[in-house]
């Protein structure tokens, strides 16, 4: 049951922050080497210069899901006093339940827009991959998030402290 569903959503966070963590190394190491090819007269490459923007652009989507997973996400704290004591628990579970229809309405239409890029046959013009290949992590984010959030509106023992630790 929610065990089950904890220790998954625990493991989404692993296997995310890895990705992101290797994407952040990976852009480095091809940023740095491109510098210093550069310097030494080999020239640059502009492969990676695009292959480095592919990491960080993938790294900062993943990102998305990795804050709402850890409870710091933006949200407006102000109304948190807008509610009676007895009533702030199903505010929060409507607070969560609104976000996650926003994600999962944005990972719909990041859904559409991947099939559009691949349905035009976008490719990038250094890296000559298909550019939907690039544009799946929009969706995926948002998916990732909205069933986060779908989860904590539900099951409030899920959610993650408010700005909880990093």
């Amino acid at each position: 049951g929610s065990n089950a569903v904890a220790q998954l959503l625990t493991t989404l966070y692993r296997i995310e922050r890895g990705l992101a963590g290797f994407l952040l190394a990976l852009m480095a190491v091809l940023l740095v080497g491109d510098v210093i090819a550069r310097e030494v007269g080999a020239g640059g490459s502009a492969w990676a210069q695009r292959a480095g923007l592919m990491c960080m652009i993938w790294a900062a989507f993943l990102g998305v899901p990795l804050t709402s997973a850890k409870g710091r996400h933006l949200r407006a704290e102000f109304t948190d006093r807008w509610w009676s004591p007895t009533l702030q628990p199903r505010m929060r579970a409507l607070e969560e339940f609104c976000i996650a229809l926003f994600c999962l309405g944005c990972c719909g239409l990041a859904v559409s827009y991947c099939r559009e890029s691949a349905g035009l046959g976008d490719r990038d013009p250094i890296l000559e991959i298909p550019l939907w290949v690039t544009q799946l992590v929009i969706p995926y984010a948002f998916g990732s998030t909205g069933l986060r959030h779908l989860l904590y509106a539900f099951a409030p023992a899920l959610r993650p402290p408010r700005g909880g630790p990093s």
